[in-house]
């Protein structure tokens, strides 16, 4: 599929706003934040089939080894998709989300043996049962789209062109703060717009089922990632 540059997409959005002397920097900064935006909207939805930049050079899963009772999810995550633990013969079983509300969470937490079930308390995911030996688990997770940066403007827009459009528009809504209400009334009716049908074609796509989090505070644990150190942190696989 053919994507727009980002220099097209900058072109694109001083346009739209008339904002033609803006400098690339700031176009590019509000770009991101459109990308933000749009990331967050199709992982809120796209819970079961997940959603990626076509920008992103690796998959978005991770494994590593570890008998902690906590694991520290990876900063980029947004959302998370699934998280499997490995077998004996190499085969991989999905955990099963729970949380202080579900009626077996008690029990398991008090318990240890091979983690059937997780709770996930802001950026910490608790196995349950509590293993008493090392686990290899495999963690799936939404991601924002990458940065655009001022040194790489050939680079493709990374998203399709029906979400190209709603990029624009959001940056071109954010460039235009402090002019006149008529001409930044008529781009933001469009975003909105654009975004309930990003919405709807996320949700049939997807199918989707909301997931509870609980907010905590963070603590030093073992963490998902691409370092390698003591606690066994391993590569990222398909």
């Amino acid at each position: 599929m053919i994507t727009n540059t980002v220099q097209t997409l900058i072109e694109e959005v001083k346009d739209l706003s008339g904002q033609t002397n803006a400098t690339n920097a700031k176009v590019i900064r509000l770009l991101n934040r459109g990308t933000d935006r749009l990331s967050a909207i199709r992982l809120e939805i796209a819970r079961k089939s997940g959603w990626d930049s076509r920008n992103q050079t690796d998959v978005s899963r991770v494994t590593t080894t570890t008998s902690d009772a906590t694991l520290q999810l990876e900063d980029e995550l947004l959302t998370l998709l699934e998280l499997e633990r490995e077998n004996a013969d190499g085969t991989f079983t999905t955990l099963n989300p729970i949380d202080r509300r579900d009626s077996q969470y008690a029990a398991l937490k008090n318990q240890t043996g091979t983690p059937s079930a997780y709770d996930m308390n802001g950026r910490l995911l608790r196995p349950l049962p509590a293993p008493t030996a090392s686990v290899t688990y495999r963690l799936t997770y939404g991601r924002p789209h990458p940065r655009y940066t001022v040194d790489n403007l050939t680079q493709g827009s990374g998203v399709m062109p029906t979400e190209e459009e709603f990029v624009i528009f959001y940056a071109a809504d954010r460039l235009m703060i402090g002019m006149s209400d008529s001409a930044r009334a008529a781009v933001r009716n469009e975003l909105t717009v654009m975004e309930r049908n990003i919405e709807k074609m996320a949700a049939n796509v997807d199918q989707a089922t909301p997931k509870r989090l609980i907010p905590s505070t963070r603590a030093t644990t073992n963490r998902f990632g691409r370092q390698t150190g003591s606690s066994g942190f391993t590569n990222r696989t398909r």
